[in-house]
């Protein structure tokens, strides 16, 4: 199950001219069938396939996505898709319940119809027989660690401009870790020393001598000075938010940082999550409602 669209064009455009487009973009990868995006940082992913068999008036692409995955999906696509109709000027086809039929496209026609066809995706399939419980989060713990792991690179870069009123701290990339069959619990690692902004995760994990080390976060406060905090809202560079509430911790002086390690156990999750497998919470109620 997927969100399909089509486009369509006044003028002829060539498999060749979508696909310098697509090669001049950072995000994308080429192969002879597809243009993929895949963004590491947030594991969001989709593509646009080329055909070259279609009616007047058609492109020979169409944009695709699955169902059945964080509504960040669609927040990220979004743009990309906006974009494109934009450089080409182009009108859509698009079959979706709930979508923008054969008209002009809007970004937030594309929204619209993602998130009802999502919707229905997750009802699909949870209502099957032998349906699988998937890892959950919060639609607004999800879109959180999204905003952070998304704009850290760039808000990495950006810390330079904040020196004045804040420790040149490191943004760590927030972890999604098993820990039970069903269990999702959220993480940053840091070596204890470091200068770092930690966003609200459950735990802060460091490497020890015969593996990981882990303390629940909320107990590092009654050890470390914080030096300031951000809100969710709170943007570096512009236009990103970091998404997550966030506290400042200057570097670490040795016997701070012997406490810290002093207060931490040893851990062992039982995998690492990609994003794309940790699902809306809210969707997931949503369906076993309708089973």
């Amino acid at each position: 199950m997927s969100y399909d669209l089509y486009f369509r064009s006044d003028r002829a455009v060539s498999v060749e001219e979508l696909r310098a487009y697509f090669a001049k973009q950072r995000t994308f990868g080429l192969n002879d069938e597809r243009a993929y995006y895949q963004n590491e940082a947030t594991d969001v992913y989709f593509g646009f396939d080329f055909t070259t068999e279609v009616d007047e008036g058609c492109v020979p692409v169409a944009f695709n996505m699955n169902y059945f995955r964080p509504h960040v999906f669609g927040l990220e696509a979004e743009p990309v898709v906006t974009a494109f109709v934009r450089a080409f000027r182009l009108g859509i086809e698009d079959p979706q319940t709930e979508g923008m039929g054969d008209g002009p496209y809007s970004p937030e026609g594309f929204l619209r119809g993602w998130n009802a066809g999502n919707r229905l995706g997750y009802r699909a399939i949870l209502t099957m027989d032998g349906a699988p419980t998937p890892f959950t989060l919060p639609s607004a713990r999800v879109r959180g660690i999204w905003h952070w792991n998304g704009g850290k690179d760039l808000n990495n870069e950006a810390m330079t401009d904040l020196l004045d009123d804040a420790p040149a701290c490191f943004l760590p990339t927030v972890l999604l870790l098993q820990t039970g069959e069903h269990e999702v619990k959220t993480a940053v690692i840091w070596d204890t020393k470091m200068a770092i902004a930690i966003p609200d995760v459950d735990l802060v994990l460091t490497r020890g001598e015969e593996g990981l080390l882990a303390v629940p976060t909320n107990d590092l406060w009654g050890l470390l000075p914080v030096h300031s905090r951000w809100n969710p809202e709170f943007t570096i560079a512009e236009g990103m938010p970091v998404g997550l509430a966030t506290r400042l911790v200057g570097e670490v002086p040795a016997d701070v940082t012997a406490r810290v390690r002093a207060a931490m156990q040893p851990f062992q999750p039982l995998s690492r999550l990609g994003a794309d497998r940790v699902l809306d919470a809210e969707l997931v109620a949503d369906a076993r409602a309708h089973a």
